[in-house]
């Protein structure tokens, strides 16, 4: 320290700006190194105390699930095919999302009929599964028109046609009449 003031000194009485420079960058590196070795501590003690921390932290107890390792066992693709897992594990944050108690039987039976629907040919072989509540075939309601033209006598609403007019609120009879007054206006 003494050494980069002298330099310091001479630099300034001489004029000399280079030097001056020069001596300025060596004063300041000086003081920088000073104050690290005042505030050095020595790392065996850092690792030590590290070790004794990391010692100290224990993993939690681990929570095995009796039917998530009998369904793990039944489907023997679980983890082997990487499509029919991922699918799985969306049908499983779909179902979290949902709020279905994942122990719950109705969770496993809810996983296995999702599964069989989109991979019915790994399944077929197997012994027949509890599928989802199937949808009702709904016979087409028939409905004739109001008036009489050249349109046909007798409109065969479909489901579809149903559940729009029923979301708009217009009466069959009145959606069946439109629906047989846009087919005689395309024949």
């Amino acid at each position: 320290m003494e050494q980069a003031k002298r330099q310091y000194r001479e630099a300034y009485e001489s004029g000399d700006s280079e030097a001056l420079v020069n001596a300025q960058e060596n004063l300041t590196s000086v003081k920088i190194k000073a104050e690290r070795a005042e505030n050095y501590r020595p790392a065996p003690l850092q690792e030590q105390e590290n070790e004794v921390k990391t010692q100290q932290v224990t993993a939690p107890p681990v929570y095995v699930d009796q039917k998530a390792q009998k369904w793990r066992q039944n489907n023997e693709w679980f983890g082997d095919d990487d499509e029919m897992t991922s699918f799985a594990l969306g049908v499983h944050a779909k179902l979290a999302k949902q709020g279905v108690d994942l122990s719950s039987d109705e969770y496993y039976e809810r996983v296995n009929a999702r599964m069989r629907q989109v991979f019915p040919d790994y399944f077929e072989s197997d012994e027949p599964a509890d599928e989802p509540e199937k949808e009702v075939k709904r016979q087409k309601s028939n409905v004739a028109p109001a008036t009489r033209s050249s349109s046909p006598k007798k409109v065969v609403l479909s489901q579809t046609q149903v559940n729009i007019a029923k979301r708009l609120g217009v009466p069959l009879e009145l959606y069946a009449r439109k629906v047989a007054e846009q087919m005689r206006n395309l024949a």
